[in-house]
């Protein structure tokens, strides 16, 4: 069974905070470069916060479906980082990871 409501909010839960505190403009300045290193742990840490959500309030099992988004959004970004910009990367690849997670666990 299908549930876009719930990949939806799941969705939203992990890329509402990630646009608050990493926004699209920091890619674009040329300062960016010294923020690279934050994506990869704000995107960490909003990731686990959104499992524990998913797992609290949607009761979708940690195990796997936790684990798939703390461990396999962030390697999956990596590995379509060359068809993604990596900054971009922790913009689409996770959040699309978290909606599908939640769309068919939830």
């Amino acid at each position: 069974m299908v549930d876009l409501k719930t990949g939806a909010i799941l969705a939203a839960v992990y890329l509402v905070p990630f646009l608050i505190l990493m926004p699209p403009d920091s890619t674009n300045s040329p300062g960016a470069v010294f923020l690279w290193f934050l994506y990869p742990v704000v995107a960490g840490i909003l990731l686990l916060v959104t499992a524990i959500v998913a797992w609290k309030v949607f009761d979708i099992d940690f195990l796997p479906w936790g684990l798939a988004l703390i461990v396999g959004a962030p390697l999956l970004t990596m590995l379509l980082s060359p068809i993604f910009s990596l900054m971009w990367g922790f913009y689409i690849v996770p959040t699309m990871v978290v909606f599908l997670v939640g769309a068919t666990q939830g």
